[in-house]
């Protein structure tokens, strides 16, 4: 496994092991990065690509990125901000009203 120097802003050079397709990456940054199960053609397109920045971040960073929530988690905690923001209005207008002795009703 030889590393290949990469013309790139993101990127300063890669490695690929073909026994175990498992594709390294190296950053300017100076962070490691290995991917299992690449496939060589993934590898050659990466080395041949006009920006091998953007054709990382297309086809090889996404699979590293974590789960996200499920919309229903998400759902939840907008509607329980939701109902906290309209109990505070709602004891703002009460406040504001018995301070002035004016019933908030009328």
């Amino acid at each position: 496994m030889q590393r290949v120097p990469i013309q790139s802003r993101l990127i300063s050079s890669v490695a690929y092991n073909a026994d175990t397709q498992t594709l390294h990456v190296w950053f300017r940054n100076r962070k490691h990065v290995s991917h299992d199960n690449v496939s060589e053609a993934i590898y050659l397109n990466l080395v041949s690509a006009d920006s091998a920045g953007f054709y990382y971040s297309c086809y090889l960073s996404r699979k590293r990125e974590p789960a996200r929530p499920y919309a229903a988690v998400i759902a939840a905690k907008l509607m329980a901000a939701c109902i906290l923001s309209l109990l505070l209005v709602g004891a703002s207008a009460t406040d504001t009203a018995m301070a002035s002795h004016i019933p908030f009703w009328s």
